[in-house]
């Protein structure tokens, strides 16, 4: 099926790369993982790009790229042996402070409780505590003793 659409920007989530584009008679863009497409042409038409459109705000209000949400939550992290460094150029959310001592760096925000939240937690191993929300703290430490108890062999 050959389609024509005008490209509104590339965003990258966990390692997809997915096309925001407009359809000639669809008013409101939509999102094509890349790798689900055989192929690309440049057509030598020029468009124009939709006034007020701005990529970084259809991604937070679209919610696509979050998977399960839950809701809105204060997350309150410590980070330690360096991790969370990045917090400070990419920050978390609007609202993030963050506090260090030593090695330690504290954050808090508030940010979209999901899958892809926890996803990202879990990749920092022992480098990062939850503080806050209390339910995903006990989730991610029940997940934890779950863990030694197979590394410890019982």
């Amino acid at each position: 099926m050959q389609r024509s659409s005008t490209r509104l920007g590339l965003v990258e989530v966990g390692g997809l790369v997915y096309l925001v584009a407009a359809m000639p008679r669809h008013p409101n863009p939509a999102m094509y993982r890349l790798d689900r497409l055989l192929r690309a042409t440049i057509l030598p038409e020029s468009f124009a790009y939709p006034r007020g459109f701005r990529l970084s705000e259809y991604v937070r209000e679209q919610r696509q790229f979050d998977f399960m949400v839950e809701g809105v939550v204060h997350l309150r992290l410590r980070f330690t042996n360096g991790a969370g460094h990045h917090l400070l150029e990419a920050p978390l959310s609007e609202d993030q402070q963050i506090s260090q001592s030593g090695d330690t760096r504290e954050v808090h925000g508030t940010v979209l409780l999901s899958q892809r939240l926890r996803w990202w937690l879990r990749a920092f191993g022992p480098n990062v505590e939850v503080l806050a929300p209390e339910g995903l703290r006990s989730e991610l430490a029940a997940e934890a003793r779950a863990l030694a108890g197979i590394y410890e062999g019982g």
